[in-house]
């Protein structure tokens, strides 16, 4: 009988021990994920922040492409280099 009783309170004491373990477990992989998603949330915004620096570019690069093209077409080839190098030049430093 006496074994018995010790033998329960081993198991017990393990369960509570269990139960500890769980909780610290848990906490630290709650921990280890908030970590993960800040840094996911990070890299995300450095993502955007590129393609939107990238988009800008190109955005401007295909205006000049397009504006050149037009004053090709509708003015003389000297009005053309003086309008470009006046004003497109400016445009390339947005």
């Amino acid at each position: 009988m006496e074994a018995r009783k010790e033998g329960d309170r081993i198991i017990e004491e393990a369960k509570k021990g269990a139960k500890a373990e769980e909780k610290v477990l848990l906490e630290q992989a709650r921990k280890a994920s908030d970590d993960i998603i800040v840094k996911g949330k990070a890299m995300v915004e450095q993502e955007r922040e590129a393609m939107e620096k990238t988009m800008k570019k190109d955005s401007v690069t295909l205006g000049i492409h397009v504006a050149e093209r037009i004053l090709m077409e509708s003015v003389s080839s000297d009005i053309a280099h003086k309008i470009m190098a006046k004003h497109i030049k400016n445009i390339q430093h947005v």
